[in-house]
C-alpha cells in the first residue's frame, strides 16, 4: 500500500549521516494528496535534505493512514530518531480568534462558528505570536492518532499559522504598504493581505482550472480595491513563471515576484537544484514559534 505515494523530488546532502540524525530536525507537510519532509541540522542552521510524495490512493482517511503508515515504517529517513518533529497539516477548517478575545475552551465553538468541523476530527490551537492572534483548526482524529504514534512527542500545527507568522515577520522590516502573497498548491491555493504588521484578510480557495484561479484572485481584489497593476504580489508553492497559472495572473497584475529562500538559514546544494519557492512554507516553518 506504501506504493500509493510517489516520489516526484527527493535530495540530501552528501554530509548527512543516519548515525547522527539527533543532531537533526525532521518537518514535515502533510495533506491528503500527499507529504514533503526537510531534514534541518540544528547546530548550524542548515537545511541538508528535502523530499516529497504524491499520494495516489483513495482518498478516504482510513486508506491514507494505512497508506502513509506503512510507508513511514519503512522509509530510510521517516524511520530515524531525531531531536525534534514537527508536523505541518495542510487543514480546510480554519479561524483566527485575536488573543485578547480568545478564550481555550470554547475552541470548538469558534471552529463551528466559522467554518464546518466533521465529527470525526479534533481541534488544536495554534499561537500566533507575531499576529497576536490564535488559529484554530482541526485534524482527523485518525491522522493525528496516526502522527502521534509515528512520531511520539511530535507537534503538530496548521500550514496556514506557518504561512502567515513568517509573512509578518518578513514584513517587519519592509516599508508600510498593502501586499498580496498567493501560496499555490495542489487544487488549493491561500491567498493573504497584509499591510505593515497588519493581517488584512486570508482565505484558501479551490482552483479546478486556469479561469477558477485568476478569478478568484481578482474577486478578492475587488472586494479591497486593490489596483492590479501597481500591488506587490509574490507567489510561493506550486507556480512557475512558465505556467499556465502564472501566465493567466500575468494577463492582469504586473509587479509579480517569486518568494526567495531566507537569508538566515544555510542550504545543501540538493536543495538548491529546486526553485527557492516551492517548499517555502515547509522550510520557513523551523523559524516559526508556534
Amino acid at each position: 500500500m506504501s506504493g500509493h505515494f510517489n516520489q516526484i523530488f527527493g535530495k540530501y546532502d552528501d554530509a548527512f549521516r543516519k548515525a547522527r540524525s539527533e543532531e537533526y530536525k525532521l518537518s514535515i507537510l502533510l495533506s491528503q494528496n500527499g507529504f514533503s519532509f526537510v531534514l534541518f541540522y540544528i547546530e548550524r542552521n542548515f537545511f541538508s535534505g528535502l523530499a516529497s510524495f504524491e499520494y495516489k490512493g483513495l482518498k478516504k482517511t482510513s486508506n491514507y493512514c494505512s497508506a502513509f503508515r506503512e510507508f513511514a515504517e519503512s522509509n530510510e529517513y521517516l524511520t530515524l530518531k531525531y531531536n525534534e518533529v514537527t508536523i505541518i497539516y495542510e487543514s480546510p477548517n480554519t479561524t483566527l480568534i485575536p488573543t485578547p478575545l480568545f478564550i481555550k475552551n470554547e475552541k470548538e465553538q469558534y471552529l463551528k462558528f466559522n467554518s464546518w468541523k466533521k465529527t470525526e476530527d479534533i481541534v488544536l490551537i495554534d499561537n500566533l505570536i507575531n499576529l497576536e492572534a490564535n488559529n484554530v483548526f482541526s485534524i482527523p482524529i485518525d491522522i493525528n492518532k496516526m502522527l502521534n504514534n509515528l512520531f511520539p512527542g511530535s507537534k503538530t500545527h496548521c500550514h496556514i499559522s506557518a504561512l502567515i507568522e513568517n509573512i509578518m515577520i518578513v514584513n517587519k522590516n519592509l516599508p508600510l504598504k498593502m501586499r498580496v502573497f498567493v501560496n499555490v498548491r495542489k487544487d488549493l491555493f491561500d491567498i493573504i493581505i497584509t499591510e505593515g504588521s497588519s493581517l488584512i484578510y486570508h482565505n484558501t480557495f479551490p482552483h479546478k482550472s486556469n479561469e477558477d484561479f485568476i478569478f478568484y484572485i481578482l474577486y478578492v481584489f475587488n472586494q479591497f480595491k486593490i489596483n492590479p497593476e501597481d500591488i506587490d504580489f509574490s507567489f510561493s508553492g506550486l507556480i512557475d513563471n512558465d505556467s499556465k497559472l502564472f501566465e493567466i495572473a500575468y494577463k492582469y497584475i504586473r509587479n509579480i515576484s517569486f518568494e526567495k529562500l531566507n537569508d538566515a538559514f544555510s542550504y545543501s546544494y540538493a536543495i538548491k537544484e529546486i526553485p527557492e519557492h516551492y517548499f517555502l512554507n515547509l522550510i520557513n516553518s523551523n523559524r516559526c514559534e508556534l
